[in-house]
């Protein structure tokens, strides 16, 4: 069985592969992070993200994490559907919200979240570092520009934490390019995949394959590395587990869990993982024949791979790239919700996968005959090959900016329209935010700040639909968020208020519509 996944063996110089020059990371790593940062930059400017209602994700993360700061527990005190870390993480940009305003303190956080998908390259370029030049620009190239990694960098989500602490993990235990056989590294490697599941629970399909790999080893090594995952899981969620370990596990695991359909289509879906959504955008039925090519190209090649490589392999990098791409991919592609930026948490494992499938395929012996020119020959065509494809991933991520509608600036009228003083109850928390009149944090004012989640917990995962106007304990709580506010900001689709909570606001409050936004503001009389 040829190990195609080893170098070459430098047993003479005319075996030696002289037409691949040494790679060279550092540089590398400067280019491709500089062309990434580039591409954040123009999606900041183009898309319009200062001062600008981009997301719902980002209002309700960045007030819990205004919330957390102010002593106002997650979980306890209010609804809040992931697990905690990303809230730790955002904690010093709420110092700039609590001093500069919290509209100042999102754009230090949206900035902040630019900075991660970075970082990430940086870590897919350590683990490849000893590879030839074309493997480790195309494995740090489709990590920066897999348009997932882009999208979910638009503002504060949660999937560039995510990827970022399961590189760590990655980078510690497969230093060498395989499963290392160092328990301590083994340990921290754990430690930090645990960390991860603490940012969103994705975290632990990457996890269980190598627990998995390990499992050939010995039942003992598997197990102490699930012990520091564990421990690496329970240390940032502890508090939350004194203070309300019931809610947090019916928060962030039973309500998710039951969460609906909702999100992409099947197609849409598709077109997301293999990077070309905007092309499904501008056409469904060319991007679905687009998707479909590139995903059954990348699995059956990914099948052929894992069954031919030798047993040393299983615990090589590639075919944990590989193994994860298609099991995490497989996942979201069948998961009750999917949204344009979970794609971003494929893209390390899609990184590593590509490079294996590439040096697997290009990295046959060659005989003895005009092997050097031969060998320059291929060269070549590898440079090509992976120019051609980073320059497509470029080009799909320039169009996606390009096509992506600037997101509404807060305009005065509205902010003039909101009082001054007194509590603020709103479904759309990025707007209040944006306003300067985030209250949930302040003492006697309701505290909700993800109002499709609170829902979600009280109506047993469902959101924005008809049971909710009618479920008696929601109901009951909206109109007591009412009865403490001055001004109530509305702007979902269906915020499930009810008959007797809307004739309490019809009553007691004056109403202004404001089209840009599409939020009504209701002011108490």
């Amino acid at each position: 069985m040829i190990q195609r996944f080893n170098k070459i063996p430098k047993t003479n110089d005319a075996r030696r592969d002289l037409s691949e020059p040494k790679a060279k990371p550092l540089w590398l790593i400067g280019c491709i992070t500089l062309v990434l940062g580039s591409l954040l930059l123009l999606q900041l400017m183009l898309h319009g993200h200062i001062g600008a209602v981009d997301e719902y994700d980002d209002g309700v993360y960045f007030a819990s994490a205004m919330n957390l700061g102010h002593g106002v527990l997650p979980y306890k005190d209010f609804a809040f559907l992931q697990p905690p870390v990303i809230l730790y993480l955002l904690l010093p940009a709420t110092w700039f919200g609590n001093h500069f305003g919290t509209m100042f303190g999102l754009e230090v956080a949206r900035s902040f979240i630019d900075l991660i998908p970075l970082c990430n390259v940086v870590l897919v370029g350590l683990v490849l570092r000893t590879r030839k030049t074309t493997s480790l620009l195309l494995g740090m190239g489709v990590m920066a520009f897999y348009e997932g990694t882009i999208t979910s960098a638009q503002t504060v989500l949660i999937e560039p934490a995510l990827c970022l602490f399961c590189l760590i993990a990655i980078v510690i235990i497969f230093w060498e390019q395989k499963l290392t056989s160092s328990m301590w590294r083994l340990s921290l490697g754990g430690i930090s995949f645990g960390i991860a599941g603490a940012t969103k629970l994705w975290a632990v399909f990457p996890f269980l394959i190598v627990a998995v790999i390990l499992l050939r080893r010995s039942v003992g090594v598997s197990l102490r590395f699930v012990l520091a995952t564990g421990l690496g899981f329970l240390i940032p969620i502890a508090p939350f587990l004194v203070t309300s370990p019931f809610s947090f596990f019916n928060q962030i695991l039973f309500t998710q869990a039951r969460r609906g359909f909702s999100g992409l289509t099947i197609f849409g879906r598709i077109s997301s993982l293999s990077s070309e959504l905007y092309i499904y955008h501008w056409d469904k039925v060319v991007g679905v024949l687009v998707a479909i090519v590139v995903l059954l190209t990348f699995i059956s090649l990914s099948l052929k791979v894992i069954k031919n490589v030798g047993s040393s392999n299983w615990e090589s990098i590639e075919v944990f790239g590989i193994g994860s791409t298609l099991i995490v991919g497989a996942i979201l592609a069948v998961a009750p919700a999917y949204y344009y930026h979970y794609a971003g948490f494929v893209a390390p494992f899609c990184a590593f996968g590509i490079v294996g499938l590439f040096e697997y395929f290009t990295n046959s012996p060659l005989g003895l005959d005009d092997l050097q020119q031969r060998r320059r020959y291929r060269a070549k065509s590898q440079k090509v090959f992976v120019g051609a494809l980073l320059a497509i991933l470029v080009i799909g991520d320039f169009v996606g900016i390009f096509e992506n509608p600037a997101a509404p600036i807060v305009p005065p009228v509205a902010k003039a329209a909101v009082q001054s003083l007194g509590c603020v109850v709103s479904d759309v928390p990025t707007v209040m935010i944006l306003m300067n009149r985030l209250t949930t944090f302040t003492k006697g004012c309701p505290n909700v700040v993800d109002w499709n989640g609170q829902e979600r917990v009280v109506d047993f995962g469902a959101s924005g639909v008809a049971s909710d106007a009618s479920n008696p304990a929601f109901q009951k709580m909206v109109l007591s968020w009412f009865r403490s506010a001055t001004t109530v900001v509305l702007g979902g689709a269906y915020p499930g208020v009810g008959p007797v909570a809307m004739r309490y606001l019809r009553a007691n409050y004056r109403s202004t519509y404001n089209k840009s936004l599409g939020i009504t503001i209701y002011s108490k009389l």
